[in-house]
């Protein structure tokens, strides 16, 4: 008996899915650059960084789930 894989389908347009996924990736450089910076003890860039992240996983989780998209302007 072989197994195969089943590609789920969530309903996500692929390409809302893409750029969710870009904004998350950034969020993460974003994240190791607050993180860093927070070491150097640069508070400013840290929360600067930190404050971007935040915006980019919030983009993404709206565009996912279908939330209003207030976040436009910030494009």
């Amino acid at each position: 008996m072989t197994q195969t894989a089943h590609e789920t389908d969530y309903g996500f347009n692929p390409q809302d899915l893409e750029l969710a996924q870009g904004e998350l990736t950034m969020a993460l450089v974003f994240a190791d650059y607050s993180s860093a910076a927070y070491l150097r003890g640069n508070l400013k860039h840290a929360m600067d960084a930190r404050s971007k992240a935040q915006t980019l996983c919030m983009r993404a989780t709206a565009r996912l789930t279908g939330a209003p998209q207030r976040f436009i302007a910030q494009r």
